[in-house]
């Protein structure tokens, strides 16, 4: 998308919203080049791309470590525009995605829009659980969902 978007083609997409859920850091190591181009064609065209990364192998978003561990990040990227884990400037944070709050979020900010593609790539249940909240969302905003299983 990224390609395509670059070479300045016509083209209908006009934010991607990219959220990564993995059980640790290793799993985002494969793609950090991907993440730091995007960042970079974000200094040209601002708010084309948001990227948020989860780490789901954290403890619990309430326990005190996780709480700490986020509160530094937080401070960190408040002071710098960077993070920590990545050294990029996208989000990192460590509990599962809040799947209601994200639709909400993109809904309210995509509002003029006439429909918004969600795309997934994951297992089936999580698969069935945005789904769900896609539907979920429909009085708010027209969520089309596209799936692939793995």
């Amino acid at each position: 998308m990224l390609h395509l978007m670059k070479s300045e083609q016509s083209y209908k997409v006009k934010k991607v919203y990219f959220y990564w859920s993995a059980r640790s850091q290793k799993n985002f190591s494969w793609f950090t080049d991907i993440i730091k181009e995007v960042e970079e064609y974000n200094l040209e065209k601002p708010n084309t791309f948001t990227v948020n990364l989860y780490f789901t192998g954290a403890n619990k978003e309430e326990d005190i470590r996780s709480i700490m561990l986020q509160s530094v990040l937080n401070y960190h990227y408040s002071r710098k525009k960077e993070c920590l884990v990545t050294g990029g400037r996208s989000r990192v944070h460590f509990c599962r995605p809040p799947l209601n709050k994200i639709l909400a979020q993109v809904g309210e900010e995509s509002r003029s829009d006439k429909k918004v593609g969600v795309f997934f790539c994951g297992p089936p249940p999580l698969a069935s659980a945005l789904s769900h909240e896609c539907h979920k969302q429909r009085n708010k905003q027209k969520f089309k969902f596209h799936k692939e299983n793995f």
